[in-house]
Order: structure tokens, then C-alpha cells, then sequence
């Protein structure tokens, strides 16, 4: 959802700090702080009532880390976030509603392909061909494997004696490697790193 200002706010001056900006009123005042990126794109959806400044806020807020909320919402804008909300969780359910409409459909055809996949394998592994070409397709079987750990001790023992690291899938714990971070002051491993994705989620209101 595109941020949007009340219409009746006065122009405003966004200062540069840092990595991050200060707004100002016309009066002087600071009236919202946060990181840069939010501010130019929140500066798109102004309409004009946002000048940049080039100097450096002035006074106690000079070099002030940006934590400070923005200005309180409007009545306008608490109107608009009620009725997103209401949308996104309406479009949720039609989702889910659908989606277990076209797994009803699906359960007969997919059942029904399941058991024409055995006969043709029975055939193949009767015949004792891995392929069949027909006027129609072709038939043909492939092998999937996949390795677990009856005993991870005895595996990291021997892949360790031995250096044997290709046997290894080169990934890092991403849990661990937070906890990692947390308890060595934000430093990670050497040779991590860490992305992180932030997504909304709606809890429907208990009742309704």
C-alpha cells in the first residue's frame, strides 16, 4: 500500500542524516525520522509537499539515530488501512477457497494417473526396457536417489579424517548463524552471509 499524506499537512523540509533522513515542518519542527529508503519512496507519493534540503539538521537532532516513529496517522489513512486489511483477508479466503475447490477436481485425474503410471512401469520392468516409443509418446524410467544419515557422527568423523567435503552440501545454518551474530555483536561467520526478507501477515480478527 502506497503511503499517503493527509491533505492538509504543510510543506515539509527532509533533511540528510546519514544513511538516514529528518523531515521537518514548516516551522522548523521534526516531525518524522527514518532510514533513507522509506523516505524516497514515501517522497513519490507527496505530491510536491516534500522539499530536499542539502544541509545537516541543526541543534539535538544532528547525528540522532533514526528511530522515532513517522507522524500519527490520519483518520483518512486508518480508514484506507481498515479497508486494505478487510480486502487482503477477503482475497485470502477466495484464494484458499479456490485452491481447495481445484484440489476436489484434481483427486479423481490424479489418482487415475497414478495407477497408468504402475501399469506402464510394471510393463517396462516386465519387458525389461527402460523406454517404449508409441505413435502417441514415449514411456521411459529414471532413478532418483537421495542419501540420509543413519549415524551423523560416524559421517563427520570420516568426512573430517579423511577431508572429504565434497560429500558435503556447502550451506550455512541460517538459525545458527543468527544466534552466532547475536552473541558476537552483530559480527557473523567468516564467509556468511545473511539476507533477510521481510513480508506482511494478517491475523483475522478472533469472530469474524
Amino acid at each position: 500500500m502506497e503511503w499517503e499524506w493527509p491533505t492538509e499537512v504543510p510543506p515539509l523540509t527532509m533533511r540528510p542524516n546519514g544513511p538516514s533522513y529528518v523531515v521537518h515542518d514548516a516551522n522548523g519542527r521534526v516531525c518524522a525520522i527514518g532510514p533513507a529508503d522509506m523516505y524516497r519512496r514515501r517522497v513519490e507519493g507527496w505530491n510536491g509537499l516534500v522539499t530536499v534540503a542539502e544541509t545537516e539538521p541543526k541543534g539535538e537532532h544532528q547525528g540522532e539515530p533514526m528511530t522515532a516513529a513517522p507522524a500519527p496517522a490520519s483518520s483518512t489513512q486508518a480508514v484506507q488501512v481498515e479497508t486494505r486489511i478487510n480486502q487482503y483477508i477477503a482475497i485470502r479466503d477466495k484464494l484458499k477457497e479456490l485452491d481447495e475447490k481445484q484440489k476436489k477436481e484434481r483427486e479423481p485425474l490424479a489418482l487415475t494417473l497414478e495407477k497408468l503410471g504402475g501399469w506402464i512401469t510394471e510393463f517396462l520392468t516386465v519387458a525389461g526396457v527402460e523406454s517404449v516409443k508409441t505413435q502417441h509418446g514415449t514411456a521411459y524410467m529414471t532413478t532418483r536417489s537421495t542419501a540420509s544419515l543413519e549415524d551423523p557422527d560416524a559421517f563427520m568423523r570420516h568426512v573430517i579424517g579423511t577431508e572429504a567435503w565434497e560429500l558435503l552440501d556447502r550451506r550455512a545454518n541460517t538459525p545458527a548463524c543468527r544466534d552466532f551474530a547475536e552473541q558476537n555483536g552483530g559480527a557473523l561467520p567468516p564467509g556468511v552471509k545473511i539476507t533477510s526478507i521481510a513480508t506482511v501477515g494478517v491475523r483475522r480478527k478472533p469472530g469474524t
